[in-house]
């Protein structure tokens, strides 16, 4: 019976879901994010980074050794007073990141290795590093591991 008064319904037009408005031509589409050109950093494309001039943030690549996963960041050229922090991190899909391991330091340049022991239970993570000063953050392509906390 339901059947019967769905199949007899209309069908629905896309044209009924789109109002009259003007195509845009591609310059009106481009949308100005409040960047101008100087503030894009041209070998990257990305906004430039509110770093201070000098001030650099570094990742290595994490790894797995021996019942160990583990990864290093590093800074240089940054104020004397810089505040930075290495995480190591486990990149969970569909849920919040969790963070393994975190050490914080102070100075102009510096770096700390992360690690945390975990367990090889055949599934495996996907792990990254963060490399945090202020608003900054870089972090590392994810790395597959064959072990979990």
């Amino acid at each position: 019976m339901l059947l019967a008064a769905i199949s007899l319904a209309a069908p629905l037009s896309l044209a009924a879901c789109v109002d009259d408005a003007e195509p845009l031509d591609d310059e009106a589409a481009l949308v100005d994010a409040g960047a101008d050109d100087e503030s894009l950093d041209d070998s990257k494309g990305d906004v430039a980074s509110a770093l201070p001039p000098g001030c650099e943030l570094h990742w290595n690549y994490p790894e797995y050794y021996s019942g160990t996963v583990g990864g290093y960041g590093s800074w240089s050229g940054c104020p004397s007073t810089a505040q930075v922090t290495v995480r190591l991190r486990w990149d969970k899909s569909f849920w919040p990141d969790e963070t393994l391991a975190t050490w914080t330091g102070t100075g102009s340049s510096g770096g700390h290795l992360v690690s945390r022991t975990c367990y090889n239970d055949g599934r495996g993570m996907d792990v990254f590093v963060e490399v945090i000063y202020g608003s900054e953050k870089r972090s590392s392509p994810r790395v597959h591991v064959p072990c979990r906390p």
